[in-house]
């Protein structure tokens, strides 16, 4: 059990390994991401009452969309529109899910968040929820678009928190310019993802990841039942080293179970 308030360089250390270990004999990426997600919403309780304190645990990488399956091109087809997927176009994915809704544990339930296309920086910036954070991480979004290894073994990523999830910047549509269309896209997924922390009283975000070998980003989010002070992001972007080395054997390799 880990507790969320008083998360310490030491429960670092030790779910770090119960990270590794769980994602230890998985057959995809995706599986591996999703036996990590679970470790982290079923462990990070409230020492009093037992209960989680996190509310929905996610996975996320940067995927190159012509490796995306089928279902996935199409979430990705139906977010640009008429505007056709360009060349090397990566989009940031969601592999593993867990949470205390019933959508929440299965990706394929995720109205917004599948897979969106890092099609310019104005788009992902724009983002409700997922484009601030990335924003905070302090990578070049050119970066997150346009993948480079020879970035990954000289990036380190700060932890992104948001610590008021209720009317946080990070919930509201960005004052980026993008076209119309986008705007549009975006104030549902704000209103969709501001409905699900009103109903649940949910306190606060934080992400922490990294950059693979092959230069593409990887995060996990978190959204919290209780208030966190940043040091805890802080101190938990120490498990994004664990969670790398976890999943990295799958790069160029099964991403998908």
């Amino acid at each position: 059990m880990y507790d969320l308030a008083n998360f310490t360089d030491a429960d670092v250390a030790d779910c770090g390994e119960a990270l590794r270990s769980a994602a230890s004999g998985a057959s995809s990426m995706e599986e591996a991401s999703y036996r990590m997600v679970r470790v982290l919403y079923e462990n990070i309780l409230d020492p009093a009452t037992g209960e989680t304190t996190t509310a929905l645990v996610r996975f996320y990488k940067a995927h190159p969309y012509d490796q995306l399956d089928p279902e996935l091109q199409q979430f990705a087809r139906d977010f640009l529109g008429s505007e056709p997927p360009a060349d090397g176009l990566h989009c940031l994915t969601l592999l593993g899910t867990a949470g205390d809704i019933f959508e929440a544990n299965d990706r394929a339930y995720s109205k917004i968040h599948q897979a969106l296309p890092l099609a310019s920086a104005e788009l992902v910036s724009g983002i409700p929820m997922l484009g601030p954070m990335i924003n905070q991480f302090g990578i070049d979004l050119d970066a997150v678009m346009r993948p480079d290894p020879l970035l990954a073994g000289k990036t380190t990523l700060t932890a992104a928190y948001a610590p008021e999830t209720v009317g946080s910047p990070e919930m509201a549509v960005q004052n980026v310019s993008v076209p119309s269309r986008y705007t549009e896209i975006f104030e549902g997924m704000a209103k969709y993802a501001g409905a699900f922390v009103v109903q649940y009283d949910l306190k606060a975000l934080m992400a922490f990841g990294g950059l693979l070998s092959s230069g593409e980003l990887f995060f996990v989010l978190i959204i919290t039942k209780i208030p966190v002070p940043r040091s805890v992001a802080e101190t938990m972007n120490g498990m994004s080293e664990y969670i790398k080395d976890a999943v990295e054997p799958f790069v160029g390799n099964k991403v998908f179970a």
